[in-house]
Parts: C-alpha cells; sequence; structure tokens
C-alpha cells in the first residue's frame, strides 16, 4: 500500500482544474490503486482559510468519509507509541527527532527559532504537549512555510513506522520537493500538481476529451494567476560533466509534450525532457 500525502497548493491547485462537468481535477486522486490518501491537520487548516469555499468543503467531506485521514502531531506521537515505543516520555523524543528532520528542509535554525521550548517541557502528558505544540505553531504565523514542515513530518513519521512507500503529493515549487527528495532519496516520491497531469494522461483511465477539459481549465486558472510557465528539467550534455537544468516552458508547450510522450517524470515530481 501507498502513504500519499496531500499538501494544500496540490488540493486548491488542482480543484480549480475541472472538467466540463464541473468536476474537480483533485477527485481524480481516488483512481489511483493501492493509494492511501492522508493530510496533515495544518492543512486542513490551511485550506479551511477560505471558509466556506468549495476547496474546502470538498476536503472536509473526504475526511468525513474516510477516503482521506487527517492526522494530527499528536496522532503521529501515538502512531509511534503503537510502532513499539509504548513510553510516552520515549515517544515525545522520536517525535522530535522527525520533527528537527523535518524542519532542516527549510533551514538549520527553524527548529531552534521555534520549537527549542519543546526540548525542555516541564510536565509530559498529552494535553501538555498539545498545548506547547500548538503554541510553538502559532507563534510561525502564516506564511512561514508551517504546512510543508508538518508534510515533512508526516512522512517521516510514516517511514518511521515503517510504511516504505510514501509519495508527497505537493506543489510545483521546486525547492521544497528537492530538499524533501534529497534529504530521503530511496523512501520519498514527489508527484507536483504538473506531474498529476503527467498521470491523468498516461495512467488513469479517463478519457482524452476530459483529460483535455482539465488541461484547457488548468490553463486559463493559471493566466488568470499570471502564470503561465513552469520549469521543465533538462539534461544539458553539451557541457563537460552532465547535469540537469531547468528552463521555463510555457504550459500549453508542456501538455502537447506530455501528449507527445516527450517527458518523463522523476521521482522529485519533476517533469523532464527524454
Amino acid at each position: 500500500m501507498k502513504y500519499a500525502i496531500l499538501d494544500t497548493d496540490f488540493i486548491l491547485k488542482l480543484y480549480a482544474a475541472k472538467n466540463n462537468k464541473g468536476e474537480p481535477l483533485v477527485e481524480k486522486i481516488f483512481l489511483l490503486q493501492n493509494y492511501c490518501f492522508f493530510c496533515h491537520e495544518q492543512i486542513a487548516i490551511e485550506v479551511n482559510r477560505h471558509k466556506n469555499s468549495t476547496e474546502n468543503i470538498w476536503l472536509q467531506q473526504h475526511i468525513s468519509s474516510g477516503q482521506i485521514t487527517c492526522l494530527s502531531d499528536i496522532d503521529l506521537i501515538k502512531k509511534i507509541q503503537e510502532a513499539g515505543i509504548t513510553s510516552l516520555a520515549l515517544a515525545f523524543n522520536r517525535y522530535l527527532d522527525l520533527l528537527k528532520q523535518a524542519c532542516s528542509f527549510m533551514s538549520s535554525t527553524y527548529y531552534g527559532k521555534y520549537y527549542s521550548t519543546l526540548d525542555s517541557l516541564d510536565e509530559l502528558s498529552i494535553d501538555r504537549i498539545e498545548s506547547e505544540i500548538r503554541k510553538c505553531d502559532a507563534a510561525i504565523g502564516i506564511q512561514n512555510n508551517l504546512g510543508e514542515i508538518k508534510d515533512a513530518l508526516l512522512a517521516n513519521c510514516f517511514i518511521y513506522i515503517g510504511e516504505i512507500q510514501v509519495y508527497q503529493f505537493c506543489s510545483d515549487d521546486r525547492k521544497a520537493r528537492s530538499q524533501i527528495v534529497s534529504l530521503m532519496p530511496d523512501k520519498v516520491r514527489c508527484i507536483s500538481v504538473i506531474g498529476f497531469f503527467y498521470i491523468l494522461t498516461n495512467f488513469l483511465d479517463v478519457t482524452a476529451e476530459e483529460s483535455n477539459q482539465f488541461i484547457e481549465s488548468f490553463i486559463l486558472y493559471n493566466k488568470n494567476a499570471s502564470a503561465n510557465n513552469l520549469r521543465v528539467k533538462q539534461i544539458n550534455k553539451n557541457l563537460t560533466n552532465e547535469r540537469a537544468v531547468f528552463n521555463k516552458v510555457p504550459l500549453e508547450q508542456i501538455f502537447d509534450d506530455i501528449k507527445n510522450k516527450a517527458l518523463i517524470m522523476t521521482n522529485d515530481g519533476f517533469l523532464m525532457y527524454k
């Protein structure tokens, strides 16, 4: 079974792409075989900032139905205990190790800046731990990569408890994906927003007509957001040492190249020219 972690940006952008019936592309994730879908509680909080938006309603409905499992940090500590570390103190220490690694994806100082108070709690109870974690999260604020940190923490926890096949369904942000995969190259694969279109076109039971409807809707959405280009990986063979370069390519060209099978998707979620 593959464990899939859903990111805020992935949900919102794939919800924006719709077919002619008004059905969002993100609904097609459930066509993937042998996947269990998860999101961290922080992702639900971020989507909920849209309040009565249809994106939030969609997510809450799928959490309520059990198609998506929403986990908090406390849930992760309990999963660590279920994996064999029954002592709350030892399980909490393991959680801190996993959190430190997740924070290192952003910077070497992130944990010390925002979470160092967790190292010296004067009382170890679930309620006390939860209260302090929430204080730390609140101090980070809205625009400081908290969702990405919690995604990485969730991935770390799944790997620790033995769920080896972990897939991060994430944004097209190159830095975030590269950091996660570079630190856990054999254990985490990323599927970006544009990467899901690659899966849609090549692997899902969706007609070409409907696939094109999603593509046209997504192109329009990005034009309205002034995001008409994405970076695509290409191996530069003209250099003494081959290396990957990232070139901006218009969305229309990317979708044509996906259809013409000129692209592959790498483990970090990038599309790359063959």
